[in-house]
């Protein structure tokens, strides 16, 4: 009974992301996502509330996602340096978006072009992930100032190393982008020496 049901969410939320990324989310009706998923709208209600319940539904499964795919491929721990673990995490974004292309396009989509009723709960969903993250990575780059091999104010160093990992992102959801690990590593290798450490 309990996989039915979540068979059932699941298949709704997919139905109405693939419809909310590719019409758009003001142009896709509760009509057609219900037609879509072979239910009828008191269904969707009762699981979602609301059009808009169901799209933060996606959005936070979608941020589950990225989280799991973390956790799943990080390698890292306190005992690895630093550097290794900022390196890490810009991998793994990489690797997430080239494997999740249209989840990621998602994200990008309604955080850039968000709907305008939507706008401020969108803007503070994005800021919560952006806190999230930032916690992580201040961490490890206070280590790396403590240490003197940063010598940029911390502020600074984040939105550097945020700013980078960003664009990979977006490269590799939005082109060809495919490096391998090896380009990977090179590229990253001459972003920390030249950015970070500013030699």
């Amino acid at each position: 009974m309990k996989a039915s049901r979540e068979n059932k969410i699941d298949k709704i939320r997919n139905i109405a992301f693939s419809l909310f990324l590719d019409m758009g989310y003001e142009a896709t009706s509760i009509r057609s996502i219900c037609r879509g998923a072979g239910i009828e709208q008191p269904t969707l209600y009762y699981f979602f509330g609301s059009k808009e319940g169901l799209f933060f539904s996606i959005i936070n499964h979608l941020w589950d996602q990225y989280k799991e795919f973390n956790a799943i491929h990080c390698d890292s721990t306190e005992k690895t340096a630093p550097e290794e673990r900022l390196y890490g995490i810009l991998r793994n974004s990489i690797r997430f978006a080239m494997e999740n292309r249209r989840s990621v396009s998602f994200y990008y989509r309604y955080s850039l072009f968000p709907p305008v009723d939507l706008k401020e709960k969108i803007s503070g969903f994005t800021d919560s992930i952006q806190e999230e993250s930032q916690r992580n990575v201040d961490h490890i780059i206070r280590e790396l100032t403590g240490q003197g091999i940063i010598n940029k104010d911390q502020r600074e160093a984040y939105s550097i190393y945020y700013t980078f990992v960003n664009n990979q992102m977006f490269n590799a959801t939005f082109s060809d982008y495919n490096p391998s690990e090896t380009e990977l590593k090179e590229l990253w290798d001459m972003f920390f020496k030249c950015r970070l450490k500013g030699i």
